[in-house]
């Protein structure tokens, strides 16, 4: 089994908030703040959002722009997941969803 300890960085962050599902933290070299989001999370996010595209791709008289928003929306939220996926992958971590 590979040391997968050696890809792994530890850093100081400011903890903002420890909400459950909405951690809010600051990185060294960042002025804004970033959300933490939880992978099962995240990925509830994305099986949502394509329930939307599969409801919108079926309805009438729908905006192509609100389409395009949503196609817009699905894939950040999947690019994110696969980044997610790869790193915990990389880890040697299982996935806390099934796919």
């Amino acid at each position: 089994m590979a040391d997968h300890q050696q890809d792994i960085s530890r850093t100081e962050v400011e903890l903002l908030s420890t909400a459950i599902n909405a951690w809010v933290i600051r990185t060294p070299g960042r002025r804004f703040p970033a959300l933490v989001i939880q992978g099962d999370t995240l990925f509830g996010l994305l099986q949502e959002m394509e329930r939307l595209l599969t409801g919108l791709r079926i309805a009438s008289g729908i905006d192509p722009k609100l389409v395009d928003s949503a196609h817009y929306l699905r894939d950040s939220l999947d690019e994110r997941l696969q980044h997610f996926e790869s790193v915990l992958q990389k880890h040697g971590i299982g996935l806390p969803y099934s796919r």
